[in-house]
């Protein structure tokens, strides 16, 4: 009896030492977490590394609340390096997390940090809505998400609204060394720069950057901001000295998105104190960091993360409703033991029944939320290979003039021409860049419905042709450009008719021979009709790729793939296109000459 009372205790001491070391095991996960989360702004690799210590810590003694603060941690240190892919990969996981364990407070944090990287990628309703989720959700009131939402307002023209959120986030602290504070007096000085208050911008700048409490991070955004102020003061000197320094602390922090504004202005004061090398050293790194095949793969990534956390909540869905289940189950359980059998066989039937039309809804739910995102997947893959298909030839003629203009020995009359020229081209370029984008993201979130309206298909066309100027100049291929003086109008869905001519436009120039012709030509011998004819001299168009062409129905989803043949790459898509705005296409193969492209579609009449 002796021994088992010896043995009895020895076990509950060792439970206890045992629970003990658990604790501790959890209160060490949580310092190296709180750690990160203190020094992340002044210090991302020594935050990597806190995180690090902890996830190890993690592995052995699972904590799904630490887990999730883990994720939101590393979530904010890829956000001011700028990758946002990763950020709003480890903002998802941690939601799930904190939805699972009913954490309302850090979903809120989750949602402001998803908003944060819709933000960052020019975004910003989407950003509002999450901010907005975020404002809904919180339990205690948090500063941070007005006032990021009045920074989207900001970038979204709406300097009311930007400043009525920043002002309302101002009123809702009132110590001087608070970082939200810091950050909405940096906002309120941008704001003030923007309408031309000068003096007032200086004066918030500097108040912040003379803070004791002021993170690198955040004396990073004040030099910008200071240096646009001495520029517009045309403080020249000092605007690049504050601009340089800025610089510096970006790259030292690996600040990207910083970085990369910080290199455009400098490149514009360089530029206007004739310091040629140092604008285009800076023009250069500035167009590394915003190149736009970068920003095309990010935008993939994102969307796949999107449909990632769908997935999600489509399981966290299957969960909660297997749960209900086995709740159902357990309850039926308990009145077969109290015996009343007959009143069990009712509510059974009657909640057998219930349970079956929940779940048929439920499934039906699902089926219909998978299907919608394969088509947003199939779609995705097909409009980013346009995309990049559309801007190969107008960046890599950019990238040679460049090379070019610096490596040789022109005149400073002749460098600034070339500059002149390459500014165009960019303006010319980010402009098709952005109407595929968001035309490419309307059909990604299923906006499917286009508008038709009246469309001078000749001024179409001419200001499609200003993106492929450079590339046919290298390549010394002729435009020619035959307009007609009749009225062109045709009703058209313009989203649609630009990705037309640009895929025409880049199969014709990439097998036009060199110093060969692209002939536009118009033909309105039918008086309810107007045909466009490109024309371009160079190889000519196997008969069964026409013929695989021909044979599309607008009603049939159009399979692109990479592996595809270089001139079906677009045209497939074209074809649909064209049947869906009303109208034909038409393709001649010209024996020894080249390809002629014809499209026809129906004159509006007034």
């Amino acid at each position: 009896m002796k021994n088992y009372s010896v043995r009895l205790t020895l076990f509950f001491f060792a439970l206890f030492i045992s629970a003990k070391g658990i604790s501790q095991i959890q209160d060490s996960s949580s310092f190296y977490l709180n750690e990160a989360k203190k020094i992340y702004k002044n210090d991302l690799y020594k935050s990597a590394s806190l995180i690090q210590k902890a996830e190890t810590f993690l592995e052995r003694f699972p904590n799904d609340s630490l887990k999730g603060l883990a994720c939101k941690v590393r979530g904010s240190i890829s956000y001011i390096r700028g990758d946002y892919a990763e950020s709003l990969k480890y903002n998802q996981q941690a939601l799930y997390i904190f939805q699972k364990t009913d954490d309302k407070q850090n979903q809120a944090l989750a949602y402001n940090g998803l908003g944060l990287v819709q933000q960052a990628l020019g975004r910003h309703q989407q950003a509002v809505d999450y901010f907005n989720q975020a404002r809904d959700v919180q339990i205690k009131e948090n500063p941070a998400f007005s006032l990021n939402a009045g920074m989207s307002y900001f970038y979204l023209g709406d300097y009311k609204k930007a400043r009525e959120l920043y002002l309302e986030t101002k009123s809702n602290l009132t110590n001087p060394n608070n970082h939200i504070y810091l950050n909405t007096l940096n906002r309120l000085a941008e704001l003030d720069y923007v309408e031309g208050k000068l003096n007032l911008a200086e004066t918030k700048y500097l108040q912040v950057l003379n803070n004791p409490s002021v993170t690198n991070y955040e004396r990073i955004f004040v030099l910008h901001g200071l240096a646009e102020v001495y520029a517009k003061q045309n403080k020249i000197d000092l605007a690049i000295g504050t601009a340089e320094q800025a610089k510096r602390e970006s790259s030292a922090l690996q600040a990207t998105w910083d970085l990369k504004r910080n290199t455009k202005l400098l490149a514009k004061l360089y530029q206007k104190t004739k310091n040629l090398p140092k604008a285009l050293e800076n023009l250069t790194l500035h167009s590394q960091l915003s190149d736009s095949l970068y920003n095309k793969e990010q935008a993939q990534i994102v969307g796949l993360l999107e449909l990632d956390l769908k997935e999600k909540e489509n399981q966290l869905l299957q969960e909660k409703n297997k749960a209900s289940q086995n709740q159902i189950k357990s309850r039926n359980s308990l009145l077969i033991i109290g015996g009343l059998f007959l009143l069990l066989t009712l509510f059974f039937m009657f909640k057998y029944r219930k349970i079956g039309k929940q779940r048929a809804r439920l499934i039906t739910e699902l089926n219909r939320k998978n299907k919608h995102l394969k088509e947003i997947d199939e779609n995705k893959n097909v409009l980013f290979s346009i995309v990049s298909h559309d801007i190969r030839s107008p960046i890599a003629a950019m990238t040679q003039l460049m090379d070019d203009t610096v490596l040789s020995s022109l005149s400073y009359n002749e460098k600034e021409e070339a500059f002149k020229e390459i500014r165009l081209q960019l303006t010319q370029t980010s402009r098709m860049l952005n109407n595929l984008l968001v035309w490419a993201n309307s059909q990604i979130n299923g906006q499917i419905k286009s508008t038709f309206e009246p469309l001078d298909i000749q001024k179409e066309m001419t200001d499609v042709l200003s993106v492929y100027k450079i590339p046919a100049k290298y390549k010394e291929v002729h435009l020619i450009h035959n307009c007609i003086e009749q009225k062109s109008i045709v009703k058209i869905q313009v989203a649609q008719l630009h990705v037309i001519l640009h895929n025409i436009l880049t199969n014709a120039l990439k097998y036009t021979n060199k110093k060969g012709r692209i002939i536009i030509n118009y033909d309105t011998s039918d008086k309810d009709k107007i045909t466009l004819s490109i024309l371009n001299e160079g190889e000519e168009m196997h008969q069964d790729l026409i013929d695989s062409i021909q044979n599309i129905n607008h009603l049939e989803p159009v399979n692109v793939k990479p592996s595809a043949n270089s001139f079906g790459l677009g045209l497939k898509l074209v074809k649909k296109y064209v049947l869906e705005n009303n109208g034909s296409l038409e393709i001649i193969p010209h024996s020894f000459t080249g390809t002629e492209i014809k499209l026809t579609f129906s004159l509006e009449i007034n």
